[in-house]
């Protein structure tokens, strides 16, 4: 909630925190209910209308809403993807055959419930992981 007001000071306006919180906590009451993601569009449009107002020109708004949405949703995104792109090469998916990848398939000398003749009589058999 204060990155609003860093925001409002950063484009040197100098405004309350208490009245900035207060019309972000209404900004984000009243987009809580829209079914998208993030409530996209939303959120920027109610920005636009909350605090247009406070704004010399439509320039400097729309440059806040950018500023201002960057640091409350898309950079949340952006290091959620980098976080699954390094997990991804990090701990690989293991492969169908249920080892890690590069790795040959687990193998047993027989199958559960089977009565075996010996290592022989079963070789190449894979083991079923349930």
């Amino acid at each position: 909630m204060s990155v609003l007001y860093v925001v409002f000071r950063a484009f040197s306006y100098d405004l309350p925190y208490l009245e900035l919180l207060c019309m972000q906590t209404m900004l984000q009451a009243s987009v809580c209910f829209v079914p998208l993601p993030g409530a996209s569009g939303a959120q920027e449009l109610g920005f636009s209308m909350f605090f247009s107002s406070y704004f010399a020109s439509g320039d400097v708004l729309y440059t806040a809403v950018l500023v201002w949405r960057f640091f409350t949703y898309y950079i949340v995104v952006i290091l959620g993807a980098l976080l699954v792109v390094a997990d991804q090469i990090v701990w690989p998916p293991p492969s169908p055959e249920g080892g890690k990848l590069n790795q040959p398939p687990l193998r047993a000398a027989c199958l559960p419930h089977t009565p075996c003749a010996g290592p022989a009589a079963c070789k190449g058999v894979f083991v079923q992981k349930y």
